[in-house]
């Protein structure tokens, strides 16, 4: 259970011990420095982003929503154990916290159970303090609202939300596989067959957003999870956004942006399918290809529309990886009328039936190694102790509307 002890310190009672080589919300090296400015700008400095949920005022669960419907025929709803009907009354003394498998810098990740189901959950503790300090309420509310939209077999669902006087509780799938950067560092690289099959979730995953107008605009490596049989799962949504038009906010990992992001010529959903291109670079290479010693050298590179190729490289892989990273917009790969579907009939998903895809009917080619729901080896371990802080009523009332 959760305790509020006298000095504002949040403690966590630890059941589990456990090795691990991954982080639920990231590292600290600069590839996970995000950056983010509400401003057109050129280049900005970075603040570290790992805003993830937010929730609701009145605690409850999330239901699909109904404009799914158009698209459940091709893509099933996320598989599920749990009774959608106990997340009506669900409170936090509901949970059983077991141990903080991530932290960030607007609060951390923790392994949850369900005191009556017995069911493992990820929940994020979000602090209201630091989330009105780093300015990020706009964002979190957009993540909520988002988050409560989608439903999809490789992005994670927000099963249940609320919040106190504190912080906001957020309460999700746990992929207890892992983050595939972990995967990808051990190996250094993977193979085309390997790479392929990521390759082929994540957009199926893109299609599904890109379709609910939403733009996910942090994609990489430690924001795909795996779950215990080794699909993927598209986790953090701090910066997603709908776009029905252009917008102009310089936000997303300095590796990973599209050119008209850092040009500050205003972007569309288009910016996704160029980080797929970086990040389909990066599973086959090991390496990113817009690598610098600073932000300012990386977005000269991604300018520049120069990348370097190892050899040997795949020639169809090289292909489909060029055309996404086409620095001409209307030129880019799933930018054109047919959208997804030019890349989903690209020679590299030549041995893939999509409706397979969709349907997680495809063998992972990486199990991870899990004993039980609840095991946290594949997660970095943490202490289970933080700071609480409190905010002023006025400052509360701007989550009024959660």
């Amino acid at each position: 259970m959760v305790e509020v002890l006298d000095n504002w310190e949040l403690r966590m009672r630890s059941r589990y011990e456990g090795e691990a080589f991954a982080s639920y919300l990231g590292k600290s090296d600069f590839r996970n420095q995000s950056v983010i400015s509400s401003r057109p700008v050129t280049v900005v400095s970075s603040t570290i982003h790992t805003c993830h949920s937010s929730l609701l005022q009145t605690s409850g669960r999330v239901t699909a929503s109904a404009s799914d419907d158009e698209y459940s025929e091709s893509v099933p709803p996320s598989p599920t154990s749990s009774d959608s009907s106990r997340y009506d009354a669900l409170s936090l003394e509901d949970l059983d916290i077991i141990k903080t498998i991530g932290t960030g810098t607007f609060g951390n990740v923790v392994l949850a159970q369900d005191t009556e189901t017995g069911e493992y959950s990820a929940l994020k503790i979000l602090s209201l303090y630091d989330i009105i300090r780093m300015k990020q309420v706009d964002h979190v509310k957009s993540e909520k609202n988002i988050l409560k939209a989608i439903k999809h077999p490789f992005i994670v669902s927000l099963k249940w939300y609320s919040k106190d006087e504190y912080n906001i509780y957020f309460l999700m799938d746990f992929a207890c596989g892992g983050e595939l950067f972990s995967y990808l560092r051990k190996a250094g690289k993977f193979t085309v067959s390997t790479g392929s099959f990521y390759a082929a979730e994540i957009v199926s995953a893109l299609e599904y957003l890109h379709f609910k107008s939403i733009a996910h605009r942090d994609l990489k490596p430690e924001n795909l999870l795996l779950d215990k049989e080794g699909h993927l799962k598209i986790t953090d949504f701090g910066f997603a956004k709908r776009l029905k038009e252009k917008t102009y906010t310089l936000c997303g990992t300095p590796e990973y942006l599209a050119p008209e992001i850092i040009q500050s010529k205003g972007y569309t959903k288009a910016v996704d399918w160029w980080a797929f291109g970086v990040l389909v670079y990066e599973m086959l290479t090991g390496s990113s290809p817009f690598y610098g010693d600073s932000k300012f050298s990386t977005y000269e590179k991604i300018l520049s529309g120069k990348i370097e190729w190892p050899k040997p490289m795949d020639s169809v892989a090289k292909d489909l990886i060029k055309k996404l990273l086409a620095l001409d917009r209307p030129k880019r790969l799933g930018c054109g009328k047919n959208g997804a579907d030019e890349i989903k009939r690209h020679k590299f998903f030549r041995d893939y039936d999509w409706s397979e895809v969709n349907r997680r009917k495809l063998t992972p080619p990486i199990i991870p190694k899990v004993y039980f729901e609840g095991d946290t080896r594949n997660f970095d371990s943490y202490p289970d102790t933080w700071k609480v802080k409190t905010v002023t009523e006025d400052e509360l009332e701007l989550f009024d509307d959660f």
